[in-house]
């Protein structure tokens, strides 16, 4: 059920109890028969937003896989997917596809996910699929609290705020690493893709 039907049962139930001319009986029945479509609508649990197969293909593409443990370059151990310590530890030492692809799903639905979760709460965003799925990204390649508190990213944490969607996309660009050109065109691409799936309907 959408906002928009569950609105619309409203709007009728209010119709035939303030605006209709039909007879007294006749409202009574209608009355009651709206509002009950509207609380069985309201009463619907709201679904949990989880990563979809185009936001996990999205990390894929970016993260790259790994079937070895190595070092990142800057001494954090990684594998698979980007799967770090941070997420598993300790680490093995190889996985196959199959193997980094559960563990880059469980990481998602025990740190990333919540994360963005938490925001689309604080900030009362009613993110979309795609929104979700373009922030999961971000957080997954820079932490969760990229969303939440932390320093560094307070230009983005304003535009959750103000909830504009454009300023709120715009602000991904601004993470791309731009003093360190080993990893800056890398990271840059994958903020415009982001970007385009925030913003994509």
């Amino acid at each position: 059920m959408t906002k928009a039907q569950e609105k619309y049962r409203l709007d009728k139930w209010r119709w035939y109890r303030f605006k209709s001319k039909r007879p007294l009986a006749e409202r009574l029945q209608l009355r009651k028969k709206w509002w009950s479509l509207y609380r069985k609508a309201a009463d619907q649990p709201t679904p949990v937003l989880k990563t979809s197969e185009a936001g996990i293909a999205l990390i894929k593409e970016f993260e790259g896989f790994y079937s070895n443990r190595y070092d990142d370059g800057v001494g954090v151990q990684t594998i698979g997917y980007g799967t770090t310590t941070a997420d598993v530890n300790p680490l093995p030492a190889y996985v196959n596809r199959e193997q980094a692809d559960a563990i880059l799903r469980k990481g998602l639905a025990n740190s990333y996910e919540p994360a963005v979760r938490a925001a689309d709460a604080r900030y009362g965003l009613k993110l979309t699929q795609n929104e979700f799925d373009a922030l999961v990204s971000f957080v997954y390649n820079l932490g969760p609290g990229a969303v939440g508190m932390a320093s560094g990213f307070e230009t983005l944490q304003r535009s959750l705020k103000s909830k504009d969607r454009r300023a709120i996309a715009d602000a991904l660009l601004l993470y791309s690493n731009p003093n360190s050109p080993a990893v800056h065109a890398g990271l840059l691409r994958r903020r415009k893709a982001e970007r385009l799936l925030f913003l994509k309907v």
